[in-house]
This record gives C-alpha cells, structure tokens and sequence, in this order.
C-alpha cells in the first residue's frame, strides 16, 4: 500500500515501466483504488485523478456525477435514443446530463467496459452494435455453458449458495406480486445476482471467466425491458425451479431449466428486437 502524498515520480517511471503493474493507492481521504498498469498506457490518467482528488478534495462529487452521468447514457441508449453505432460526443452528453466533461469521460469508460459502447482511439466513442448472428450466438453459448454451469451447482451447491439464491427469487416475487408497477431495477439486480451466486456455487473460476466475458450486459437489460410481467414471472419460476433442482442434487434437471431459460430469454429478445429474422442453429 503506497501513501499518494509519499509516492515519488521514481516509483511511477517504474510502475509505467513493468510489463504488468498492479498498485492500491491511498487516496487524500484514506479511500483505495485499484489502479492497473499495462505498459504505462494508463499512468498519466491515473496520476492526473490522483492529483485533482488531492488537490481539490472533490472525489465524492465526482462520483456521484460520474454516477450520474452512466445512468442517463445507458438508459438513453437502451430506449434506442443513441441508436447502435451513433458517435457519443463529450461536450453534448455532458449538456445532456448536467455535468462536466471530466465525469462524462469517466463514464464513458465505464459503459465501455460493459459493451454499452465502444472506445477507439482517436476516432471517439460509438454505441456499441451486435448483428442478428451476434445475438444469437451470444444466447446459443450461453445456453451451453450456464446450462453446464447449473450442473455443476448441482453437485456442488453449499447451503449457504441456495439459501442466497432462494432469497433473490422471493425478493423479485415480492416485488411482482406487489400490485405496482413493475420495478426492473430490482429484477436486473436479482437476475444478476442469482446467475453469479449459482456460477460460484459451480466452483469452476474458469467456467465463471468464460461466462462473464460472453455476457453482454447491454443484451441482458435490453431483453429484461421488453419483457412482460409475465415474462418475468416465468423467468422467476425458471430460477425457483432451478433452486428446487440444486437442493436435490439433480445435475439433469438443472441442466434442462438452464437451458430452457437462456432460450426462453433469446426468443424475448427476437420478439422485440427482431436481429435480421436469426435463429440459433442445431
């Protein structure tokens, strides 16, 4: 752990000068970063943010602008405002969401590590765009290794892993048997919080990178704002019954409602979006 205040530019030449660098630095406040070093092409970057939360004090309102300012491009971007390829320009989102172009490029970079969007060096930011075959693709192998995935749980689910996933099914009941509106925050943070607690229960890191790197987040809220109440009614019995066939230790089971439900969610998607009239292929 490096103090900011004590860190000296010797230090930073040599971190910029490893291969692969990893450093936590203690911010003003006594905050952590982690902060990634490849071949220095993020020192500058780093060094700059440290110094403007030294010297201004001004970290806790840049996250919340930051905050901000994701919130409203991912949300514009998934009512289809920004529309797949469109050029996001700073000086324009950041009138758009009330901010500073400094949080807006946080931000940015924040939705690209998400796919939300696509950074490519002096030529700017772009909404991200996936073709028909990309989408089916995406949902073809995640059916295949989810489904494996939800085998392996099966086998090696603590109590402790059915018990947290039990839990987020009843959260996202409750809130559709709740007679209001229908609250899609609360389902995506359900959602995504019971695929990783039965990835873990999985036990396989391999499997969960894999996973995590084909998921496209993007995919999964825009499947999850076309879906009806009683979409998301069956995808929750989905998860209910996928929970009952981990208790028993059903592998086969398990595997089937995994499958089905990544399918099920495609054709969700199809509904809606309708990418090029493509279907998974046998």
């Amino acid at each position: 752990m490096h103090d900011i205040h004590k860190t000296n530019e010797s230090h930073w030449k040599y971190a910029s000068s490893s291969e692969y660098c990893i450093q936590n630095i203690k911010f003003y406040a006594g905050k952590k970063c982690h902060i990634e070093f490849k071949k220095g092409v993020l020192l500058l970057h780093c060094i700059l943010v440290c110094r403007i939360i030294r010297t201004t004090g001004a970290g806790e309102t840049m996250s919340k602008a930051t905050n901000k300012a994701v919130k409203i491009i991912r949300k514009m971007i998934l009512e289809g405002v920004f529309a797949p390829g469109a050029h996001l320009k700073e000086e324009e989102l950041a009138k758009v969401c009330g901010v500073s172009r400094t949080p807006v490029r946080d931000a940015l970079r924040a939705l690209a590590a998400e796919d939300y969007v696509r950074i490519i060096p002096n030529h700017g930011t772009f909404v991200s765009e996936w073709s028909g075959q990309d989408i089916a693709d995406i949902f073809l192998l995640r059916s295949m290794l989810e489904a494996y995935g939800a085998r392996l749980a099966a086998q090696k689910a603590t109590k402790e892993h059915i018990n947290t996933m039990r839990k987020e099914v009843e959260r996202i009941d409750k809130m559709l048997s709740s007679g209001k509106g229908v609250d899609l925050e609360i389902f995506l943070a359900g959602n995504k919080k019971f695929h990783e607690t039965l990835r873990e229960a999985a036990g396989s890191d391999r499997l969960t990178k894999i996973i995590s790197r084909l998921i496209s987040q993007p995919v999964v809220a825009r499947t999850a704002i076309s879906y009806t109440r009683d979409d998301l009614q069956r995808s929750n019995e989905h998860h209910a019954e996928l929970v009952e066939a981990i208790s028993a230790k059903d592998g086969e089971w398990a595997h089937s409602v995994m499958t089905s439900h990544i399918l099920a969610a495609f054709q969700v998607y199809k509904r809606h979006y309708n990418p090029d009239q493509v279907e998974i292929s046998d």
